[in-house]
């Protein structure tokens, strides 16, 4: 951990652009982590600005921890679609948590946009139905006697 700082420093002093992630490794949940405060530890001796990235759609992708292992699997379908957005910048002052908000804020945004493909999903699903109705089956909020 201590080498990963130094080298993100190093690379920072010579002008480079550095991609961080604060959560300090791969969710095995699906879900964002806490960012941790190897970030601010870095930026305190920097005056550059600070991008915030959202990786949307990387859960399920061989990248993620779906299905119990890293890496060692196939994708669900190929091409498999995962959608990079960018934050506007925030200065170099920013703390961990305001990150976080900006990374969660730029999710919900992707969440969005992928409202048609949700759309796409429940169509497939009427399709589905119709084509194998007794391989659904179907819950309501009642009980059986």
């Amino acid at each position: 951990m201590i080498h990963s700082l130094r080298e993100a420093t190093q690379a920072l002093q010579n002008g480079e652009l550095v991609c961080i992630f604060p959560e300090g490794q791969m969710t095995r949940i699906g879900q964002m982590l806490p960012f941790r405060r190897g970030m601010e530890r870095i930026m305190k001796a920097f005056d550059v600005p600070i991008i915030p990235v959202n990786l949307d759609g990387v859960w399920g992708s061989i990248f993620s921890f779906a299905g119990g292992r890293f890496l060692w699997k196939l994708p669900r379908h190929l091409p498999y679609p995962v959608r990079v957005t960018f934050g506007e910048p925030l200065p170099a002052s920013a703390s961990s948590t305001e990150t976080r908000h900006a990374v969660q804020d730029l999710g919900a945004e992707a969440f969005a946009r992928r409202k048609n493909t949700c759309r796409r999903c429940r169509i497939r699903l009427w399709h589905t139905a119709g084509r194998h109705p007794s391989a659904l089956r179907w819950r309501t909020g009642r009980h059986r006697g």
